[in-house]
């Protein structure tokens, strides 16, 4: 059968929830799911339901019971629906559009460039250790605690080991 216990409800209130849905269609047997689509935009109801029975013989119930029956103060259309198509790739619930989209292509394209996602970092341990190698010291008298201003010699090291590292690149 090509039912296998589906039923879509049509004109279904666009404040209607699942559980209000789900409360109705057990009057008529035990079911397995119900599906409220929502606009992708507003993320409100669409207006119809897709409810799934655990029997094909209680989802013709249904769709003959409910059929012209008012819920929620409008009047529903109720039939038999296709079976549940099956999805290729996972859903995004969220779809992207116009420039945050544009913007996380362009990032997902430059994270695939080994080269590119960050170059230019460099840990204060590694900028002292290069600052000390240039200036031909060792690191512990560079980093010596009784040393005036060693905050901003680190910063300026670190800025020196940047600019050397983008003429290098």
């Amino acid at each position: 059968e090509t039912h296998e216990g589906r039923v879509l409800l049509q004109n279904v209130p666009f404040t209607s929830t699942e559980s209000d849905v789900k409360a109705l269609a057990e009057s008529h047997g035990p079911v397995v799911e119900v599906h409220l689509p929502t606009d992708e935009d507003t993320s409100q109801s669409r207006g119809f339901v897709f409810v799934t029975y655990a029997f094909l013989k209680d989802a013709e119930k249904a769709a003959e019971g409910l059929d012209g029956t008012i819920f929620q103060g409008r009047l529903l259309k109720v039939r038999l629906a296709d079976k549940k198509p099956e999805r290729e790739e996972p859903i995004n619930k969220k779809k992207l559009k116009g420039y945050k989209k544009e913007k996380i292509e362009k990032l997902k394209k430059l994270a695939k460039n080994e080269r590119s996602w960050n170059l230019l970092f460099t840990s204060a341990n590694a900028s002292a250790e290069a600052m000390a190698k240039g200036l031909g010291i060792d690191k512990r008298d560079l980093l010596a605690k009784d040393a005036e201003g060693l905050g901003i010699r680190l910063a300026l090291g670190e800025t020196h080991v940047v600019q050397e590292t983008k003429k290098w690149l």
